[in-house]
């Protein structure tokens, strides 16, 4: 159980990092592409468009059950009078910290729940797949897997509520262990939580290796470019 929950933080940051990098050679590219910043921001935001549909709804829902007012919600790209591009967004209402750290923690709540789905649907067993002739269901499984974990991620302050909950499952699933319930039950409980973490640590592990590949690729281009200029 540990070790798979050690695992999973350590997929869980790489794959903050890859695709943080990802979105930065890839506004590169369509800036060396194009030669108008915002023209490529809006490109870049309709290519991702997916993922931060996913990642904005998320904040509204979450928001929603929890009872925090939301005010104007965008999906598209603007740009802020420092120059910087600001993705999608949505306002919401002050509250206490621990709905806040909810609300910013969603789209990575939903986001891992999108992947686990994706592996378990379109990735499975994915030798079998590709032997199989499911070539189509995997590589769509993989963009899925892409867009998913490019948009779980908007900025350092949902890491950071995510740095702010995760001691607390961590209490939650120690006080579960050594409360009073029956060995069985306490047994089969972590066995359930292992079994689903051992799983979405492997479509995480896949995840994190296809952004990897796209992340090269965009390196790759981006160098081509250079060179040319």
């Amino acid at each position: 159980m540990l070790q798979q929950l050690l695992f999973f933080t350590v997929l869980f940051f790489l794959i903050f990092f890859i695709s943080k990098s990802n979105l930065s050679q890839f506004h590169r590219l369509i800036i060396k592409i194009i030669g108008h910043k915002h023209i490529s921001v809006w490109i870049l935001a309709l290519i991702f468009l997916p993922g931060t549909v996913i990642h904005e709804l998320s904040h509204f829902v979450a928001a929603t059950i929890l009872h925090v007012p939301t005010g104007k919600m965008s999906i598209f790209p603007t740009i802020e009078k420092n120059g910087e591009a600001r993705a999608g967004h949505i306002m919401v209402a002050r509250t206490d910290p621990f709905r806040l750290s909810l609300i910013g923690l969603a789209p990575m709540m939903i986001g891992l729940t999108v992947v686990y789905l994706t592996g378990l649907f379109l990735i499975g067993d994915w030798p079998g797949m590709l032997a199989g002739g499911n070539r189509v269901k995997f590589i769509s499984g993989l963009f899925l897997l892409f867009q998913t974990t490019s948009g779980m991620f908007s900025s350092k302050s949902d890491l950071k509520s995510f740095l702010l909950v995760l001691p607390v499952i961590l209490l939650f699933l120690l006080t579960g262990y050594f409360s009073g319930l029956s060995i069985q039950a306490n047994q089969s409980f972590m066995e359930t939580v292992t079994g689903l973490l051992t799983r979405l640590n492997f479509y995480l592990l896949i995840a994190s290796i296809t952004d990897y590949f796209f992340y090269l690729f965009f390196l790759a281009v981006n160098s081509v470019f250079g060179n040319r200029r």
